[in-house]
């Protein structure tokens, strides 16, 4: 599951008082990912894994391993998904052209 924004803003508070009201703590009923438009481009959008605390870097689910690191061609080709930009190797963020690359 994921939510988009529609800038980035500081949400991993609210959001878990969300799902802790709406009983929400199975892991198929949890928010994984957040999307947003990169705020210095308007081209591009971001994904965000969400963690599993708003004060750890654990993850709830991480972006695959074998594509952190990677950019562009390299990336699309590993992913079979069009548009990619880059996935960092810390897993987070990581950056599409389009949006749809990452709801597809």
């Amino acid at each position: 599951c994921f939510f988009r924004l529609l800038f980035f803003c500081p949400y991993k508070e609210h959001l878990y008082s969300i799902e802790q009201e709406l009983g929400l703590s199975g892991p198929n009923e949890r928010i994984l990912y957040a999307i947003f438009q990169d705020q210095s481009s308007k081209d591009s959008w971001r994904v965000s894994c969400v963690s599993e605390a708003e004060e750890g870097f654990k993850n709830r689910w991480s972006l695959p391993e074998p594509l952190r690191g990677l950019r562009d061609d390299v990336l699309c080709q590993a992913a079979g998904i069009p548009g990619l930009i880059f996935v960092r190797k810390s897993n987070f963020p990581a950056e599409c052209a389009c949006i749809v690359s990452f709801i597809g």
